[in-house]
Parts: C-alpha cells; sequence; structure tokens
C-alpha cells in the first residue's frame, strides 16, 4: 500500500516541515498531498509555499487537489493560482489531482501530471465523448494520469466506477500504448518507479 502524506495546517510550519522530513523517505510514502479545499486555505498561502519550497528544494513529488468552483476562477484551489506556483517553483514536481476541474484550460502547457479521477464522468456528461478526447489530447499524454488515488465519482455507485472509466476511454481514439501511458507508466514515473 502507497500513500502521499498529509498536512495539517493547525500545525506551525516548522512541526510541519520536520514531520514531512521524517516519514518523506519511507517506501510507502510518494510525496505529499495537499487538499486546499478541504482547508479552506488557498493552495498559494505563505504556509503552503513553505512545503512547495522545501519540496522543490528537495525534489518530493507534490500532488494537489484541483476541482474548484467552476465560475470562482480565484477558489482556494484554482489552476490559477497553481500555475503561479509552478512559475515561482520551476522544478517542483507538480501532480494535479482531476486535471484542475472545469478550469483545466490554466493549466495547459505547464510541466506537471494531470489525473482524470473525478472529473472523466462530469466532462463526458458535459461535453460529450468526443470532445472530452479532445480535452484530455490538449495535455501531454506522458503526463495524463488515469488517477493517483481512487476515481472517486459522485455520479455513480463506487462498483461502477471502474467499468464506467474504461468505457468511457474504450470510446476514445488513444492507441494501446497510449492507453498503457495513462493506465500505468505514467504514474509510475510519476512516483519514481520508471525512468522513460
Amino acid at each position: 500500500m502507497f500513500c502521499f502524506a498529509d498536512i495539517d495546517i493547525r500545525n506551525d510550519i516548522k512541526t510541519t516541515i520536520n514531520e514531512l522530513e521524517r516519514i518523506i523517505n519511507k517506501k510507502e510514502v510518494l510525496g505529499v498531498k495537499i487538499h486546499s479545499s478541504n482547508t479552506g486555505y488557498p493552495i498559494d498561502g505563505i504556509y503552503y509555499d513553505e512545503v512547495f519550497k522545501w519540496a522543490n528544494d528537495n525534489n518530493i513529488l507534490v500532488e494537489i487537489h484541483s476541482y474548484p468552483r467552476e465560475n470562482l476562477i480565484d477558489d482556494v484551489c484554482s489552476p490559477l493560482r497553481i500555475k503561479n506556483i509552478k512559475k515561482k517553483y520551476l522544478n517542483l514536481r507538480l501532480s494535479i489531482a482531476h486535471i484542475g476541474g472545469l478550469q483545466y484550460e490554466e493549466l495547459l502547457n505547464l510541466d506537471l501530471y494531470v489525473n482524470i479521477s473525478a472529473i472523466l464522468i462530469d466532462l463526458v456528461d458535459r461535453y460529450g465523448i468526443e470532445k472530452t478526447n479532445k480535452i484530455l489530447r490538449k495535455f501531454d499524454i506522458n503526463k495524463l494520469i488515469f488517477a493517483s488515488g481512487y476515481p472517486d465519482n459522485r455520479k455513480i455507485e463506487p462498483t461502477e466506477i471502474y467499468n464506467k472509466y474504461f468505457e468511457i476511454l474504450q470510446q476514445m481514439d488513444f492507441i494501446q500504448d497510449e492507453a498503457e501511458k495513462i493506465c500505468k507508466y505514467n504514474v509510475l514515473k510519476m512516483v519514481g518507479y520508471l525512468n522513460k
């Protein structure tokens, strides 16, 4: 079993960094996950900036939850905020959960991984298979991943998620090599288990 380390912003930043340093080298820990929607604290706030600085300096993978409210471009987890973080920390290893929601365009052409967990069904419901396929193709195929966690979705039962995701993906124009990258190899590369 593998996991991302979580951050409790109720702790002072020094305590948080010390705890991250203590656990980050455990083989089960893939990196750090920041879920600013749960904390209500902006992803580009001073506290998280210290975490990004530490991660950038130590080549640590950071996954950011980004499924902002559609019409709120300055939501606490908005892609616009993430874009500014990536500009500040050019070498920061980033993975964006849920491709930035419906504000995904802000993340295009950035050097980061994106996953389609939770968002895929929402994109298909809104845009249909063809346009969703085009949206996914806007991202670097070598940085697009199926999920870095459970690909949850509020619209279907948990037991239906994988079948529905695979049914959708099979209707798209990804060739076998690309599908294998999305479903397996890209995430292995992201977490450091592959060097290709």
